[in-house]
């Protein structure tokens, strides 16, 4: 549509059990000074958790949700004291809504979903989550007999990541390759860390650089939302 959501960043802090939402939208000037406003809903394995307005003045807009919400049911009466942090070992996602309207009406509606978890390195340490992270990594090389570096199929990428966790292991190593997302989306669903990694340039060179650096800008941007990455 000519007014629409081109894309929302997505970036968990989980001191504070909050997501900060950075919205970019596509629409002629003039509407930035109507009624267009992003409604975004958040709920969890099917239950409400919260809801989100921001008015949009502007193409990039930031807000700030409160993941705890309301999330006070009979069944979830003590969710306000769980973690629901995203790990190997429990692959929380919250499920979210994005709706943008204008004047009311509802012009553009997406759905994703966010793994609430941090990553980040501590002396000799990588934390996730703000705790030591032994990583037992896997070189995977995402290359198949009959079709090469193209998956042949999203079964044979669930199959792959089936025999990976099967083998003992809690992550990998894309090796060289930047893998089809549908890879990071079931790593995300089943919990298996991954290290990205561009291949290298055929011939080192200024115009190498410059390519690489555009592209994997574009690659980190692409991907930032998996919280397997």
């Amino acid at each position: 549509p000519k007014v629409r959501l081109e894309s929302v960043k997505m970036t968990p802090n989980i001191e504070n059990y909050t997501l900060e939402l950075e919205l970019k939208v596509h629409a002629p000037e003039e509407l930035y000074e109507g009624q267009l406003l992003v409604e975004t809903n958040v709920s969890f394995k099917d239950h409400f958790v919260t809801r989100n307005f921001v008015d949009i003045n502007s193409g990039c807009v930031r807000t700030i949700i409160d993941m705890l919400g309301t999330k006070i049911t009979k069944s979830y009466d003590n969710f306000a004291s769980w973690t629901q942090y995203w790990s190997p070992q429990n692959p929380n996602l919250y499920d979210m809504e994005f709706r943008l309207s204008y004047n009311g009406e509802v012009v553009d509606e997406i759905g994703s979903y966010v793994g609430m978890r941090t990553v980040r390195v501590e002396g000799s340490n990588v934390l996730l989550n703000n705790e030591p992270l032994y990583q037992r990594l896997i070189l995977d090389q995402g290359y198949w007999k009959d079709s090469h570096l193209t998956p042949p199929s999203e079964e044979a990428l669930i199959e792959d990541i089936d025999k990976i966790h099967a083998l003992g292991y809690n992550g990998l190593r894309k090796h060289q390759k930047v893998e089809d997302e549908r890879f990071l989306y079931w790593c995300d669903v089943k919990g298996l860390l991954v290290w990205c990694e561009a291949p290298s340039a055929f011939m080192f060179s200024d115009r190498a650089v410059d390519a690489f650096l555009g592209q994997w800008l574009d690659i980190v941007r692409q991907y930032y939302n998996h919280p397997c990455v």
